[in-house]
């Protein structure tokens, strides 16, 4: 077993995300290239020249067809940083650098736009356009880190200029370059959420996607993570709960003219529901509200859609939005809020009673939401009985 090998130098490597008022089309001009089918081409590349490209940023990261992005506070602001492993970049590393690494496919997407020119002849292809990696971005940074560290100390210690490696290079659009990658990685850890918003051929995957580009819930739906966690300021609700939660309450959604009914009617809800709690898109109100609200709870989101469910039959008539507006009548709150001639001294604080069955009291005091299949099912008969109860 190979001695991992310690760096003598520390690099610090970008993330090459895609910022479309920096990044323009690039020309690229590749030998010994063999067409595998349309779109497909293959050929070899030394582990410099990869390097060279990513430090040129002739090669991008797009979230759209990779593992996404992630919010990190530097110098107290909130920048973008694409998801990834520093274990498998410095893993990947140490088996180049001690000769364990076996090179393997990569695969690079010129982005077919429209723009992008593509010629191969006599097996040199002369292209141009936008390059973005849609697998191998722990090896494009681990060879870029290398090749920093070589500049650096003047010598090619990790030998990259001799590692090969088979390159797949392919002229898709932005879904189905993501499908690619979706199918790349099953099998491999990624997040439910992720994994769902790369399948485009799913309609209600077609509609969460869309919603969190064109509605009042646009850049709230988290496409990474699967759960909202408490430090997550952003996010109302995540791919894979929305995902879930139309799924359960729509059925089958296989019609295309169905789809965008559903499509358009869940934009009108949404925009009627944030009107009727506007703290569910203020970032700062929302977080308050979750320390004694059920509102602003990702897990709410299988009680919204099934509200929305039952207002959808309702669609045409003028008076759904106003059966909708009186949700303000329900009590939300975890706790039971007692009148105060029903409150007698320091009694312990008791869960409410209507939304007790999915809710539970931890040893230190706070509420958490029990989210199962069961208490999911359970949630959905309060909301519609307390809808329900709130007309009268």
């Amino acid at each position: 077993m190979s001695a991992k090998v310690k760096t003598k130098t520390k690099v610090k490597m970008t993330d090459n995300i895609y910022d479309p008022n920096y990044d323009m089309p690039q020309e690229y001009a590749f030998n010994n290239v063999f067409r595998l089918k349309d779109n497909e081409w293959t050929t070899v590349l030394s582990g410099k020249q990869l390097a060279n490209m990513w430090l040129d940023r002739k090669i991008l990261f797009h979230p759209d067809c990779q593992r996404g992005i992630k919010l990190e506070r530097r110098n107290g602001v909130l920048q973008p940083k694409a998801v990834c492993s520093r274990k498998n970049i410095r893993e990947i590393k140490n088996d180049i650098v001690s000769g364990d690494y076996s090179p393997d496919e990569i695969t690079l997407n010129i982005l077919d736009d429209k723009k992008s020119k593509i010629e191969v002849e006599d097996n040199t292809m002369i292209a141009e356009g936008l390059m973005f990696v849609t697998d191998g971005q722990h090896r494009l940074k681990s060879l870029a880190e290398l090749e920093i560290s070589n500049n650096i100390l003047g010598e090619d210690t990790a030998n990259i200029s001799n590692k090969f490696f088979n390159v797949k290079i392919t002229n898709y659009t932005l879904e189905k370059a993501g499908e690619v990658f979706a199918q790349l990685t099953k099998g491999l850890r990624i997040s439910k959420s992720l994994a769902e918003s790369f399948n485009k051929k799913d309609s209600v995957n077609r509609i969460v996607s869309t919603l969190n580009r064109t509605s009042v819930l646009e850049d709230k739906i988290d496409t990474i993570k699967t759960s909202i966690v408490k430090s997550d300021t952003k996010h109302l609700t995540t791919f894979a709960t929305l995902s879930m939660a139309i799924k359960d309450s729509y059925g089958d959604i296989s019609d295309p003219k169905m789809e965008e009914n559903v499509l358009d009617f869940l934009k009108e809800f949404f925009k009627e529901l944030t009107n009727i709690f506007p703290e569910m898109l203020n970032d700062d109100e929302r977080q308050l509200s979750k320390n004694h609200s059920l509102i602003c709870e990702n897990f709410m989101m299988y009680c919204w859609i099934e509200l929305s469910q039952l207002l959808y039959c309702k669609r045409f008539s003028p008076t759904w939005r106003e059966e909708l507006s009186k949700i303000e009548n329900i009590d939300f709150y975890k706790l039971n809020i007692k009148s105060e001639e029903e409150q007698h001294g320091d009694e312990d604080e008791e869960l409410n009673p209507i939304w007790s069955s999915i809710l539970r009291m931890t040893t230190n005091g706070t509420v958490s939401i029990v989210n199962n299949s069961s208490t999911r099912q359970t949630a959905r008969r309060i909301i519609k009985e307390q809808f329900y109860l709130a007309q009268n």
